[in-house]
């Protein structure tokens, strides 16, 4: 399983994601490489690149980034969903599927990255992971 999917997996089993086309309750549907036009609450896992692998020890060194979209009536609830993706994902080892995962850990705080074309508030929330390469 790629890195995309082990992360898209934890947001799942956290709850703080759906596979469902559209928002329900405080489950927002999860898509992957990036926001697409609809649904307006969405969340999305992208690569970032990563840094290079540890010489000798076998671990990768990954990153990635959630995008956070909410509709333009979003206030409190974005926040909340963005401390929800933190909570999911930060400071986490052996929390994924297939891979060794030694830690994963947030890249500073949230980004408030602005408005889209439909004047609907986005975050952007990095992290940066090691994982074994042995698994």
């Amino acid at each position: 399983m790629g890195l995309l999917a082990e992360v898209g997996a934890r947001l799942l089993a956290a709850g703080v994601a759906g596979t469902s086309g559209t928002a329900t309750g405080s489950v927002w549907p999860l898509r992957y490489r990036g926001l697409p036009p609809t649904p307006s609450r969405c969340v999305a896992v992208t690569l970032s690149g990563g840094f290079a692998p540890e010489g000798k020890a076998p671990l990768d060194r990954p990153t990635f980034q959630v995008l956070v979209r909410g509709s333009t009536s979003d206030g409190v609830t974005l926040e909340q969903k963005v401390e929800a993706v933190s909570t999911a994902l930060h400071a986490r080892s052996t929390a994924f599927t297939t891979w060794t995962w030694v830690d994963v850990q947030r890249q500073g705080d949230a980004l408030w990255l602005g408005w889209d074309d439909g004047q609907r508030p986005m975050y952007s929330v990095n992290f940066a992971a090691l994982r074994s390469r042995t698994s």
